[in-house]
């Protein structure tokens, strides 16, 4: 994958180095403006490199260079296909992370208008246009990762350095797991939302290794249920190491991701039933009881929705069952239910 990188890279830089050279034949650019455009080039091309969305700047600086300048005929034919394989892919990944229907359906536009197969062919302005749309189009994706940079999510870096999920971890481990706290970070909507996710797992360095250790596996498919379910599996494996403190985070976590989710109710079901507490009934139930229909965040539908989203609803059914049973073979547990519907605190 780093090999692939620094290919992608030298491409676009290349490209670049290419394009910054017509614009001074042009007459565009003084030689001195010419050398600090490519240095600032190449500097956001490692920057994007290494915010995890390189790939997609080879395809940009080819639709940039065929905006500004003529190429031969075998330049197009290249760029078609690095723009459409780029357009796809994209579109895919907005697809995994849920949401994004108007900026998916233009990345499969781009894909359609620049596919090598079926060429359309159009006046050279009329290209200029599409060129630039479509550079515009795919260029908020390689430098998405660069908004987590600033503010509160520097604390996110630095506290994975001090925390130290090994004694062994290097530059190489730290950089790994940046990335993976990005990915997770950009599934939230709100600064509330990532600043509670920093603040869990900043109170938590227990979480904060688990989720690293198991998030490494969803790093090239990110999504909000797919964070939130991986949450839940945490929480439960923590509850049934007798980590009750950390297991109740983990569950918070996941509710950031996706709310009023079934599998987060399940969850909590089987953490109560492992706590001994018979609130464990009411959230069983509570799954037992959901439709489809109750679904009413776009992420929440479209999981439900899936095949994979409905064998997981099928699989939690049948452990509520299993909860249920346990605790009524356990009057004496304690029941929280009560107390927290007194105090109105109960998220049943």
């Amino acid at each position: 994958m780093q090999g692939l990188k620094i290919a992608l890279a030298m491409i676009a830089v290349v490209a670049l180095e290419i394009t910054c050279i017509r614009l001074f034949e042009k007459g565009y650019l003084s030689i001195r403006r010419t050398r600090e455009m490519a240095a600032l080039a190449c500097r956001t091309i490692r920057t994007g490199i290494h915010a995890g969305n390189g790939a997609v700047i080879p395809a940009v600086v080819l639709l940039l260079a065929a905006a500004v300048g003529s190429w031969p005929y075998n330049f197009y034919v290249l760029m078609r296909l690095v723009v459409c394989v780029t357009a796809v892919w994209i579109g895919f990944r907005l697809h995994w992370a849920g949401g994004y229907r108007s900026w998916k359906t233009l990345v499969f536009a781009v894909a359609v208008l620049f596919n090598p197969l079926a060429p359309f062919h159009f006046p050279k302005e009329t290209w200029r246009i599409f060129n630039v749309v479509s550079a515009v189009a795919m260029a908020p994706f390689a430098f998405l990762g660069l908004r987590l940079s600033s503010g509160a999510d520097q604390v996110t870096t630095r506290d994975v350095s001090n925390i130290s999920l090994s004694p062994e971890n290097t530059g190489t481990a730290v950089t790994e797991a940046d990335r993976i706290l990005d990915a997770a970070i950009c599934m939230l909507a709100t600064d509330e939302e990532r600043a509670s996710f920093v603040s869990f797992l900043r109170e938590r360095p227990a979480l904060m290794a688990k989720f690293l250790h198991s998030a490494a596996l969803l790093i090239d498919k990110p999504s909000c249920w797919r964070f939130s379910i991986l949450f839940d599996e945490i929480g439960v494996a923590l509850a049934r190491q007798g980590d009750f403190p950390d297991a109740a985070t983990s569950l918070a976590c996941s509710s950031l991701f996706m709310k009023d989710s079934p599998l987060m109710w399940a969850a909590k079901a089987e953490v109560y039933c492992e706590w001994q507490d018979l609130i464990a009934i009411q959230y069983a139930a509570k799954v037992l009881r959901f439709r489809a229909t109750q679904a009413h965040s776009v992420d929440l539908q479209q999981f439900v929705s899936s095949e994979r989203g409905r064998a997981l609803l099928r699989q939690a059914r049948k452990q509520m069952h299993r909860v249920i049973s346990i605790c009524q073979q356990h009057p004496e547990w304690r029941d929280s239910y009560p107390l927290k519907k007194n105090a109105g605190i109960a998220d049943i």
